[in-house]
């Protein structure tokens, strides 16, 4: 028998006695990554109220068995990152034509740039 949760979904313990009880292979694993799917539900679930308690990530990650940051990176409010510094584009000078060329970090030409004439 199956029973549902207050979420209307299988309990924990529906799902394990599914997997325990399944015919063969396929099915048990059918049954377990049904039950690995709610189990993150649960955990999510349980950190977000965890921490809405004021819970510390050290204390929520020692639960988890990870460390905080571990735990933060998973669950926490990311803060927003700087972008990546790009390589700046550099200026090769082109033999004997006159011109320079800007190229990417990747190599592909960004520009053509006429070398002027220095005014002395």
């Amino acid at each position: 028998m199956t029973t549902i949760d207050d979420a209307r979904e299988p309990s924990l313990t529906s799902l394990a006695a599914a997997v325990e009880a399944a015919p063969d292979a396929l099915a048990r694993l059918a049954g377990a990554a049904a039950l690995a799917r709610r189990l993150r539900e649960v955990e999510r679930t349980a950190v977000a109220e965890a921490k809405a308690d004021g819970r510390s990530w050290t204390a929520i990650g020692e639960r988890l068995g990870v460390t905080k940051q571990a735990v933060a990176k998973k669950y926490g409010e990311r803060a927003p990152r700087a972008a990546p510094a790009r390589k700046a584009a550099r200026q090769v000078p082109k033999p004997d034509t006159g011109q320079w060329l800007v190229l990417t970090p990747g190599g592909r030409t960004l520009l053509r740039v006429a070398k002027r004439p220095q005014h002395g």
